[in-house]
């Protein structure tokens, strides 16, 4: 049986950082061993729990979130001054990465990009590249997912009041898109179990980044998704992440 959401992670999920746990949730599709997915990262990574919900259901996988809001994953401390938030994300992301290798899932997902409102501002934490290396060598495959469009303006007020004219709400996928940084980092260690799923062709069919698709509002604010239109993302990323290695039961020899 399916366990509810929860505040809080029971054993043997429950952190070892305290400070995790009020934004640690589990659900189990099996006993105590079944491989592990552990969700981590910031808003961006808690709108992908629910594609990713029906994923560990289907795969009979335990599904853990370390979610933090504001603080992508990983997180590199920054030169210059430190403000609270730059704090507590080094914090996030250091105590985060020790409890997934405590942990030791079979799979760690995260946001692999951070996006902003042009296409040439996108890019990837410059601890990226340690953070796979790291992973990898303990036998944990890692899914990266690219980072959804943002925008100026809210894209959900702007459908509401674009009624029938939503194609007045779309920009370019130019203007949101370039190359992908975090493309030549998973490159490296494509063959040790990372994998890069952009969805950029999802968020933006036919070249036009849209604020409804197939009938769904995908946006709820100026970068956030809904999560009617999370739940349709779950098939695709299935199939992409199992066409590109991925094994939900965890990584040969691992």
């Amino acid at each position: 049986m399916l366990a509810d959401w929860g505040e809080g992670c029971p054993a043997p999920f429950t952190p070892m950082h305290e400070s995790l746990n009020t934004s640690c949730a589990v659900k189990q599709n099996g006993d105590d061993s079944a491989p592990l997915t552990i969700v981590v990262g910031s808003s961006h990574a808690l709108q992908m729990t629910a594609a990713f919900e029906p994923i560990a259901q289907r795969t009979g996988t335990n599904q853990m979130n370390l979610l933090e809001t504001g603080c992508p994953y990983p997180f590199a401390a920054p030169e210059g001054y430190l403000n609270d938030r730059k704090k507590r994300c080094i914090a996030f992301s250091q105590n985060a990465t020790e409890e997934i290798l405590r942990l030791k899932p079979t799979t760690v997902v995260i946001i692999a990009t951070t996006t902003d409102t042009s296409a040439d501002a996108e890019t990837a934490d410059p601890n990226l590249d340690e953070t796979l290396r790291v992973f990898t060598d303990a036998g944990i495959q890692v899914i990266g997912l690219r980072d959804n469009p943002r925008f100026a303006q809210d894209m959900y007020v702007c459908a509401i009041r674009a009624q029938g004219d939503k194609g007045s709400c779309s920009e370019p996928i130019e203007q949101k898109y370039g190359d992908n940084p975090a493309a030549p980092i998973f490159e490296k260690y494509a063959d040790r179990g990372a994998y890069l799923i952009d969805l950029k062709d999802i968020y933006c069919p036919d070249g036009l980044c849209r604020s409804v698709i197939g009938n769904v509002y995908v946006y709820a604010d100026t970068n956030h998704l809904t999560k009617a239109f999370e739940h349709t993302l779950a098939e695709t990323i299935y199939e992409r992440a199992l066409a590109a290695g991925w094994k939900p039961e965890g990584y040969p020899g691992s």
